[in-house]
């Protein structure tokens, strides 16, 4: 039985390590988050059926649900939070919950404070990771352009995504 759990582990692993790969890549113009997002869940149902590594099923449903973001779809990430919400009924009041709560109602409002103040309060106590930085950059460019480059102001020490400036005259 523990063979079959480490197995198990390791698949997982190999996949949340495709899906990130995958993120940071590529433009993400060109990332098929369909695909992605299926593997962040899947990984997160896994997890969620494993006691003693329960609580890193948030993780992925925080990125699934980036990506949904990251894909303009606010109608699919607003499905898939309830979703996360009936299969861990922790993860509303969760704070990965509730940021990415607040992310798609900021999105849906192109509410740049109320986008920025959550991603900089979260961040203040966790660091996103390269994954989290790129798709949240990503989102701020699509549904609140002018400030995307705030989010370099984020205290994030792994902050690998480089928001091109506007292009200086020669």
């Amino acid at each position: 039985m523990y063979e079959m759990d480490s197995q198990d582990l390791q698949v997982n692993s190999m996949r949340n390590k495709w899906a990130d790969l995958t993120i940071l890549s590529k433009d993400l113009k060109d990332v098929d988050f369909l695909k992605v997002i299926k593997v962040y869940e899947k990984i997160g149902n896994k997890y969620l059926s494993q006691g003693g590594i329960r609580t890193m099923a948030k993780d992925f449903f925080l990125k699934s649900g980036l990506c949904y973001l990251a894909n303009q779809d606010l109608i699919g990430c607003k499905s898939a939070l309830l979703n996360y919400g009936v299969e861990d009924p922790t993860f509303e009041k969760d704070r990965k919950g509730k940021l990415l709560s607040t992310l798609l109602q900021a999105c849906e409002m192109r509410n740049r404070d109320m986008f920025t103040n959550s991603l900089q309060g979260y961040n203040s106590m966790t660091p996103f990771d390269k994954v989290c930085t790129k798709l949240a950059v990503r989102i701020k460019m699509e549904y609140c352009p002018e400030e995307a480059n705030a989010l370099s102001n984020l205290n994030n020490p792994v902050n690998l995504v480089d928001v091109p400036d506007k292009p200086q005259p020669s």
